[in-house]
């Protein structure tokens, strides 16, 4: 790498952490834990349902207008230029997915970032839906007391055909396992 490309991706990686600093996913979707509590003593008792949560995001219209602007400054073949602006553009996408928290939106944008539940990853040879399955198996064994045998046959497969065409809502409460 030259000076000027060296240069040039210092600046789009500062200012890419300048705007992206902020857009944290996992805070701003958080419950509180009062509330996340009773939703697993419901879910345990056989009465699950979501509760009413008020999420409190920020506006961060400026910040994912930089990020937008960044994908662009981006253009480049090169592998870092690539990266920069994936980084960017996935930042931009979050910041949207959660300024659309409680709409349509939500969904549209978190397909974009994370893909459909019953995607099939490129590198793997099962869905989200059928790792949540697997680790939902796994969890209820080991909060049984029972444990997971060393030879069990742990790989995963599609179980349940879930309909992934709902709102992500309605599958949180309908799924449930199907051997």
């Amino acid at each position: 790498m030259n000076s000027s490309f060296q240069q040039k991706v210092a600046g789009l990686d500062a200012r890419l952490r300048e705007a992206a600093k902020p857009i944290n996913v996992l805070k701003y979707l958080n419950w509180p834990d009062a509330i996340e509590y009773q939703f697993l003593a419901d879910w345990q008792a056989g009465n699950p349902r979501l509760p009413d949560v008020s999420l409190k995001v920020p506006d961060w219209s400026q910040e994912i207008e930089e990020l937008d602007q960044l994908v662009v400054d981006c253009e480049g073949e090169h592998p870092v230029l690539r990266y920069l602006a994936q980084t960017a553009w996935s930042y931009a996408e979050a910041g949207r997915m959660l300024m659309a928290a409680g709409s349509p939106e939500f969904s549209q944008s978190s397909i974009r970032l994370y893909g459909r539940p019953d995607d099939l990853y490129q590198t793997q040879s099962f869905t989200g839906v059928d790792a949540a399955l697997f680790l939902l198996e796994k969890t209820a064994h080991l909060l049984a007391g029972s444990y997971v045998p060393i030879n069990e046959d742990t790989s995963l497969r599609y179980h349940s055909p879930i309909d992934c065409e709902k709102p992500f809502r309605a599958i949180s409460l309908t799924m449930r396992w199907k051997s």
